[in-house]
């Protein structure tokens, strides 16, 4: 039986309501008033989260990187020029390697993509599906056979 709402129990039970929600901030609260240590850390982790402690290990966001487009998403903030030329660049290249893969007609990897994509089916790609289909149903009639 699970803990009722409000209580810290039912919070670590994966429980997010308000009420859970606000009886882990009363339980958090006391345990950080309890132990001074603690607060400290709390201090430091939130300055160094807004870039105000210079002793922080975080890197500076670099923009036209990776790094500077999820700074701005974090942030909820308009990618800069920067950041959306690094976009449009990643994307070309992704759109590149993907062309590259493309399996050549004639393979059954190729028909796959023919149907995905809705193109016509090219002659090559028919007589090789054919034969596929052929031998597969031969295999399994002579499996069927031997049985």
């Amino acid at each position: 039986m699970l803990p009722k709402h409000g209580t810290i129990g039912r919070y670590n039970k994966k429980c997010r309501c308000v009420k859970c929600r606000k009886a882990n901030a009363k339980q958090h609260q006391k345990y950080m008033l309890a132990h001074p240590e603690q607060q400290e850390k709390a201090r430091l982790r939130s300055r160094s989260r807004y870039g105000l402690d210079p002793n922080t290990r975080r890197p500076p966001v670099i923009h036209g990187t990776l790094n500077g487009v999820k700074s701005h998403k974090r942030r909820q903030t308009a990618l800069c020029g920067e950041c959306k030329e690094f976009v449009k660049a990643d994307r070309f290249l992704r759109e590149m390697r993907h062309k590259q893969r493309l399996a050549p007609c004639g393979t059954p990897a190729a028909l796959r993509r023919h149907y995905r994509n809705k193109e016509p089916i090219d002659e090559l790609c028919r007589r090789v599906f054919n034969m596929y289909e052929r031998n597969r149903r031969k295999a399994l009639s002579d499996a069927q056979n031997d049985h």
